[in-house]
């Protein structure tokens, strides 16, 4: 009777269910309690160093010559204050990933080469494939970029400029041709916008 219901002579598990579910969920409990910490401590850096580089951007502007004021125009300015400051953001918060990133990669190319042997060189060579592909995309957009905020510069120069001569343009009834022009910057813009 004993091996018509068990032919196949199957053994009880060495282990207990219960305390490997209780295992992992206090290890995915402490993981996520961790990982939430550093995140807030990562955006907190990167917020405070975004505004404090702008702040300072903000305040050497206060202090420019006026042959220094014409070597930059507000627009650069401007985009100084607004972008670049906040690009530097993402790289603390991902200042950490960038650190380990190396020896993950390393490890788990070790790993794979173990598990998978010599077929593990063709995923390599596809991923390196990719890679290059990603990069000559993210290239691409960079120079998209560039072009879109050399755009904008020129739009926040000419808007500028019909600020500061508003009374000389309501004196000669210029507003029409200032606002075309203002018009055709940003129609630019947009277009160098939707490239990205």
């Amino acid at each position: 009777y004993k091996h018509i219901a068990d032919p196949i002579g199957t053994k009880e598990p060495s282990f207990s269910l219960i305390p490997s579910v209780i295992y992992f969920l206090t290890a995915k409990s402490i993981y996520i309690i961790v990982n939430y910490n550093i995140k807030y401590f990562e955006n907190m850096i990167g917020r405070k160093t975004s505004n404090q580089i702008a702040s300072l951007i903000y305040e050497k502007t206060m202090n420019l010559s006026s042959s220094a004021r014409m070597k930059y125009s507000e627009g650069e300015i401007m985009n100084f204050i607004q972008i670049d400051a906040d690009s530097l953001g993402p790289f603390f918060y991902d200042f950490a990933k960038i650190i380990v990133f190396p020896f993950q990669f390393g490890m788990y190319m070790y790993m794979l080469f173990n598990f998978f042997g010599m077929s593990f060189t063709f995923g390599f060579a596809l991923f390196c494939v990719l890679m290059t592909i990603s990069f000559m995309v993210q290239k691409m957009y960079v120079k998209s970029q560039f072009t879109y905020l050399q755009h904008k510069d020129s739009r926040m120069k000419l808007t500028s400029q019909t600020f500061h001569m508003l009374k000389v343009l309501k004196l000669y009834a210029w507003e029409n041709e200032f606002e075309g022009r203002i018009n055709k910057c940003r129609e630019i813009e947009l277009h160098s916008m939707k490239k990205i």
